[in-house]
C-alpha cells in the first residue's frame, strides 16, 4: 500500500492454506504499477527474493484454472454436478468432471444417491453429446468411458441414455486414433470401461492395440495387467500384443 495507485491484491492460497507463492496486484495506472515493479523486484519476503513483472497469465487461463480447482474441491457428486449446472459451456472440462464423476462413483452412497436422483446428470450428459463432433482428445474419452462403465456397473440401472455415449466414444476413439497418440494409461481405461460392460467392439479393441504396442516400452506392469483381463474377459484376439508382452 505504500505505492500509490494500488487497488487489489489476490495472494492465491493452497488446499492447506499455505500460500502458493504468487499472487496479483493491481494498479490504477501503468506508470503505478511500473514504480511498484521497479521499487519491489527482487527485494526478499522470509529469505526469498520476489520476481515483479507484468501479469503475462491470460484471462482465459486463470478462468480455466480456478475452474479446475472448483471441480477438484467438489466434496460429493451432487455438489459436482450443480457446479456443472451452473457453468458456462466449456468442453474443456469435461474429461475433469468425468473424471470426478467415476472417482465419487467409487461410494456406494454416492452410487445409491445418483440411483435415486438420476436428473442430476442429464446436463452433462447433454453436453458431451452437443460436443461429441469435437470430442478427440484421448485423455477425455478415456475419462468419460471409464465413468460411463461404472454408472452402469455400480447403479445396474439405466439411468442415462448409455448406447449414444458408447456409440460417439467408439466413432470418436477411431477418428482421434488417425491422427494422436493414446498413452498407455488412456488405453487401458477405455479397455477397462468396455470389457466391464461387455461391450465388445472389435475396431476399439483393435485400435487400442496398435496405441498400445508403439508404446509398449513405457508401459507398467499395472497398465498390462488391466489390459489383459479386458481382453480375456471379452475373449477378444491380441496376437501382437501378446507377442509383446511375452
Amino acid at each position: 500500500e505504500k505505492f500509490p495507485g494500488h487497488t487489489s491484491a489476490d495472494v492465491k492460497i493452497g488446499n492447506n492454506g499455505r500460500s502458493k507463492g504468487y499472487g496479483l496486484v493491481k494498479f490504477s495506472g501503468v506508470a503505478e504499477a511500473q514504480q511498484a515493479i521497479e521499487n519491489m523486484n527482487g527485494e526478499e519476503i522470509s529469505g526469498r527474493a520476489m520476481v515483479c513483472q507484468f501479469d503475462k497469465i491470460d484471462q482465459a487461463k486463470r478462468k480455466s484454472d480456478d475452474t479446475n480447482e472448483k471441480i477438484r474441491d467438489c466434496k460429493n457428486l451432487k455438489e459436482l454436478l450443480e457446479l456443472h449446472r451452473d457453468a458456462d459451456a466449456n468442453r474443456s472440462y469435461l474429461s475433469n468432471y468425468w473424471s470426478r464423476v467415476a472417482s465419487f462413483l467409487s461410494n456406494k452412497s454416492e452410487c445409491k444417491n445418483i440411483q435415486s436422483n438420476p436428473k442430476l446428470l442429464k446436463p452433462l450428459v447433454k453436453q458431451t453429446l452437443y460436443f461429441s463432433n469435437k470430442l478427440r482428445n484421448p485423455r477425455s474419452l478415456a475419462a468419460i468411458a471409464n465413468a460411463i462403465a461404472k454408472i452402469s456397473f455400480r447403479t445396474r440401472k439405466s439411468i442415462i441414455d448409455s448406447e449414444k455415449l458408447w456409440k460417439m466414444l467408439e466413432n470418436n476413439i477411431s477418428e482421434a486414433a488417425k491422427t494422436k497418440t493414446f498413452k498407455s494409461r488412456d488405453c487401458a481405461s477405455i479397455l477397462w470401461a468396455f470389457a466391464k460392460i461387455n461391450r465388445k467392439s472389435t475396431r476399439v479393441f483393435r485400435l487400442m492395440e496398435n496405441q498400445v504396442i508403439m508404446n509398449y516400452d513405457t508401459i507398467e506392469s499395472q497398465t498390462i495387467s488391466n489390459m489383459v483381463w479386458a481382453y480375456a474377459k471379452l475373449r477378444q484376439p491380441s496376437p501382437k500384443l501378446f507377442d509383446a508382452i511375452s
